[in-house]
């Protein structure tokens, strides 16, 4: 080939320019061989510099003749966090802190003491009277300031013990009057005129009549009332537990009035001593005066209480006893012979007689 110069060029190379031989550029960290082929080529990996590529910051657009906007860089503010106290567990062996008590303040005035007395100087004022009392009476008067005492007070001068011995004798009065009581007391009196009249039934057989007269048997007449006497059987069976206890309920409040009485003699004393030592020109004196009489009638209610509670004791005691000796343990023995004896085909002399007395021992047992 010829070219415009008339010059014959030499035939090109592959891989080479102007006859100057060409190097392949390598990529990456490997070599590149002229002989690779294509195929070699291709499974070539570009090198990867660093994880991540750095990000770019955009820069702002500017027009012509004004410089770019400086950069304002954003500052994180922190976050501020309340402090808060941590718990803290005391241990139970580390000390105390000692207890400071503080200086009472002083305020300017008179002193004022209660009421000096002696317990001498009461034995010899109220000689009947116990070593118990007189002390208590002297606690009492030391308790007493005289000059705060005034009329109003001595005029309520052992109100207190006043309202409890209200407290125990209405107490008193809800017992003795107690519905166990009063139906104990009623059924017992219609089981006794049953039990008379199937008696009486019994003195007829044993008498002679006359001979168009005719009467019920004893059997007949004791069947008749049989029901009732059962049911008054179980009703005073119920009320017995009920009448032990009123009386124990009774023995205990005349226990705690007997023990009141020692208090308001005390009261009484310490009253009479007091208005004794204030004389007669003071106006306190005479409502000490009244006080301590109304507490020494009230001493004399109380002994006279007390006896007449011991009575209604005995009573409940002795209905009670009925009710267990005769209702509860004879009756049904000798309701047990009635249906026995009533059975047979024939009823002799000595089943009437012993039936007879049998009923009128359990009659005279249950009277009222």
């Amino acid at each position: 080939m010829s070219g415009t110069n008339g010059c014959q060029q030499p035939p090109l190379v592959p891989g080479t320019v102007s006859g100057t031989t060409r190097r392949p550029t390598v990529i990456g960290d490997r070599k590149g061989s002229p002989s690779h082929s294509a195929t070699a080529l291709q499974d070539r990996k570009p090198t990867v510099l660093g994880s991540k590529p750095a990000p770019v910051a955009n820069r702002p657009t500017t027009m012509m003749g004004e410089s770019p906007p400086a950069t304002v860089s954003q500052e994180r503010k922190s976050t501020v966090i309340s402090h808060v106290q941590p718990s803290m567990t005391v241990s139970e062996d580390a000390p105390k802190k000692p207890f400071i008590v503080s200086k009472p303040s002083v305020i300017p005035g008179t002193v004022r003491k209660g009421f000096v007395v002696e317990t001498a100087d009461l034995k010899k004022a109220f000689v009947g009277s116990s070593h118990e009392v007189i002390v208590r009476a002297v606690i009492l008067l030391r308790g007493t300031i005289v000059e705060t005492l005034n009329t109003s007070a001595c005029s309520q001068w052992g109100a207190i013990v006043g309202q409890r011995y209200g407290v125990l004798v209405n107490e008193a009065l809800t017992h003795a009057s107690s519905k166990a009581i009063r139906d104990g007391a009623s059924h017992m009196r219609r089981l006794y005129r049953l039990l008379e009249e199937v008696a009486q039934a019994f003195q007829k057989k044993s008498s002679k009549g006359r001979f168009w007269e005719k009467a019920k048997t004893p059997w007949e007449k004791f069947h008749d009332v049989q029901a009732e006497v059962d049911q008054l059987r179980v009703l005073l069976g119920n009320v017995l537990p009920g009448l032990r206890e009123v009386q124990v309920k009774l023995g205990n409040v005349s226990t705690d009035l007997l023990e009141l009485s020692s208090e308001i003699e005390a009261w009484s004393i310490a009253a009479c001593f007091l208005a004794d030592t204030l004389g007669q020109n003071d106006q306190r004196s005479s409502h000490l005066m009244d006080q301590s009489i109304s507490l020494a009638k009230m001493i004399a209610l109380i002994q006279e209480g007390v006896l007449m509670r011991e009575d209604s004791i005995r009573e409940v005691d002795a209905l009670a006893d009925r009710i267990q000796e005769g209702v509860l343990v004879t009756l049904p023995a000798w309701i047990e012979k009635v249906v026995h004896v009533s059975q047979k085909t024939s009823h002799t002399e000595t089943d009437s007689y012993t039936l007879r007395q049998g009923i009128e021992n359990i009659i005279q047992c249950i009277k009222p």
